[in-house]
């Protein structure tokens, strides 16, 4: 066997690829205040037309130093919403990808996951309108193979049946905790920075160890969006306690990939996990050390290896393939992918894993998945509702929830999905606006903002999602909120907000996503202009295309010949790890995260000294 690569090594030369060189200016006191200090040129020229002769100064200033900035910092600083595009692009990219190859070839095992918002994206690329099917999956899935040295690659759906299972199981334990009012009075948590998965440094510097998870609260938020994760960590300390700590289907993916392989190869440092998705800020999430473990179970040493190695968004996959088959154009492309040989598939882990030269795509047998709605609507409009395309965490929690709470099986066949109905705005007097009857209309229209409710008859006490009578109780309420408009509806909510004006969120879990329509229309997806921007009907009809070939993705029949367990593996993996069982202390510490509370950047000097940032108005 070869032997392990040197890990410190390789973190060294991933923390020198992800810093960014830039200038931070020295502050200026006392006379040197205002006063402009010109530097001689390389030729020891005076400057001309900048300050006259004789008003030089023969003053010398040191020479800047230039200070390096990495995904780490931009976490752990408020001064923007999310980081700075260059930091993103230096730590994940092709690039770095290929650097990784080339310097430690034959020492990695190189592990891929796929969103399905990236599966759906690529199907739509190369077969136009058609369904995305296996064939199609086990194709790229040979090209990772050929161009990546990729060992295993997993479909996006399995981890997310993961994550969907454990986020359920967290909402029901909230829930009944806060029917017997056993939840106290949510309170802003202090300000702390995050040092790994275990361990956390407070303001003042102690750093403090964590065997446990914090507890989230209901109104429940959705986490599984990197820059929802970034907006409320920067910009609403109070909603903290309320994001959902189960792990997000990447990072999932990647506690598969290195526990897993740890526990029956004891050698997890070996595996290089890479992450294909739809959006760029996943390599945000990618970063944070709060999913990053020790490289040694046994002995703590300090050095850590984070869950997901690398993230590239489905642009660079396609800008990969387009390298590979020396074309842009995609039937040229899908040529060349029909020429590559079939991978091998796997539909069950635990028969698969161990063997050491098997080598393909594991995936989920068509057909099986729970809840999936087989109502296959037309999507060319932009204004279709699609409740699965950013994973279906919503729709999925309240049917778990609607069974476990209550008892209530909410019937899912041809002709009965969940009543998703669109949000009606509620705006008190005061801060009403006055628009023309045109605007409102297509704001209503085009809202990416859905509810939907479980009531309790009070005619005969029993449940379903239409409100017969006044008197009929809402037992549960879920709403989806896609689009930074609606999150900051729903943030300016109390209890986020502590204005009095704010509106109470009527809510128990809210499903929400920075894009608008959710994954599909993610900022790493395929465009269609070519290095041109995308114009607004160009958008809708990529993304209901996208949407589309996922609808049929999760609701077409199988077309495997083999009908093995890989459903069975999907619902028992996460606790084979986890012998306390669902939401247990042991699934805590593998399946879920946390959160900070990111302090707000303030001025240091002049009359705004001590002031925050944001509340400065120029």
């Amino acid at each position: 066997k070869q032997h392990p690569p040197n890990n410190t090594s390789i973190e060294h030369e991933k923390e020198a690829a992800a810093s960014v060189a830039v200038v931070v200016p020295r502050r200026r006191r006392g006379r040197d205040r205002g006063r402009r200090v010109v530097e001689n040129d390389q030729d020891n020229q005076k400057p001309s037309g900048i300050i006259p002769s004789s008003l030089m100064t023969t003053t010398t200033t040191t020479p800047l130093v230039a200070q390096t900035v990495t995904m780490a910092d931009c976490l752990a600083c408020s001064g923007c919403v999310t980081t700075a595009e260059t930091v993103l692009v230096e730590q994940h990219s092709l690039q770095t990808l290929e650097q990784t190859l080339c310097e430690h070839k034959d020492m990695l095992i190189i592990c891929m996951t796929i969103s399905p918002a990236s599966w759906a994206d690529l199907a739509r690329k190369l077969l136009g309108q058609s369904s995305l099917t296996i064939t199609l999956k086990r194709k790229v899935t040979s090209f990772l193979q050929h161009k990546c040295r990729a060992r295993i690659v997993l479909d996006g759906r399995v981890p997310l049946e993961w994550s969907l299972q454990e986020a359920a199981r967290e909402f029901c334990h909230n829930y009944t905790v806060r029917q017997h009012q056993q939840q106290q009075q949510t309170s802003i948590p202090p300000p702390t920075v995050a040092l790994s998965s275990t361990k956390i440094q407070h303001i003042n510097g102690t750093v403090q160890e964590c065997t446990t998870r914090p507890e989230s609260r209901l109104p429940l938020l959705s986490s599984s969006c990197p820059a929802l994760v970034c907006l409320v960590e920067k910009s609403t300390p109070a909603a903290v306690p309320h994001l959902s700590t189960t792990q997000s289907p990447m990072a999932m993916a990647g506690s598969f990939f290195k526990f897993q392989s740890s526990r029956d190869c004891h050698h997890y440092y070996y595996y290089y996990h890479v992450a294909i998705m739809p959006c760029h800020d996943k390599k945000l999430e990618a970063s944070r050390r709060d999913l990053q473990i020790n490289n040694n179970q046994d002995d703590d040493d300090g050095t850590t290896r984070p869950l997901v190695d690398l993230v590239i968004t489905t642009s660079e996959l396609w800008t990969l393939l387009c390298t590979s088959a020396n074309s842009n154009d995609a039937n040229h492309v899908f040529q060349y992918i029909q020429n590559l040989e079939m991978a091998n598939v796997s539909t069950s882990l635990h028969q698969e894993w161990n063997k050491e030269d098997f080598t393909g795509l594991l995936t989920l047998k068509h057909g099986k998945q729970k809840h999936v709605n087989h109502h296959s609507d037309d999507v060319s409009s932009s204004n279709s509702f699609f409740s699965y395309g950013s994973g279906g965490y919503a729709d999925y929690i309240f049917r778990f929830a609607s069974r476990q709470l209550f008892g209530y099986e909410v019937v899912d066949d041809d002709d009965d999905d969940l009543p998703w109905m669109p949000v009606v705005e509620t705006t008190s007097i005061n801060r009403r606006r006055v628009v023309s009857a045109r605007v409102a209309a297509v704001h209503k229209k085009r809202r990416d903002h859905h509810q939907v409710a479980l009531y309790q008859h009070a005619k005969d006490g029993t449940f379903s999602c239409a409100r017969q009578s006044p008197l009929d109780v809402p037992v549960l309420r879920f709403a989806t909120a896609y689009g930074l408009q609606n999150i900051q509806r729903v943030l300016q909510s109390a209890p986020f907000s502590t204005t009095d004006d704010a509106d109470l969120l009527v809510f128990d879990y809210v499903e929400a996503m920075a894009c608008p329509s959710g994954c599909p229309n993610g900022g790493g997806q395929i465009r269609e202009a070519n290095n041109l921007r995308e114009t607004p009907t160009e958008t809708r009809e990529r993304v209901s295309q996208t949407i589309q070939i996922m609808k049929s993705d999760r609701s077409r029949g199988g077309d495997d010949d083999d009908d093995d367990g890989m459903h069975d593996a999907v619902d028992s993996y996460p606790y084979d790890l986890c012998p306390t069982g669902p939401f247990g202390e042991d699934a805590k510490r593998i399946l879920h995260t946390r959160f900070h509370v990111v302090p707000p950047m303030q001025h240091t000097m002049g009359a705004a000294a001590g002031v925050d940032v944001k509340d400065t108005q120029w």
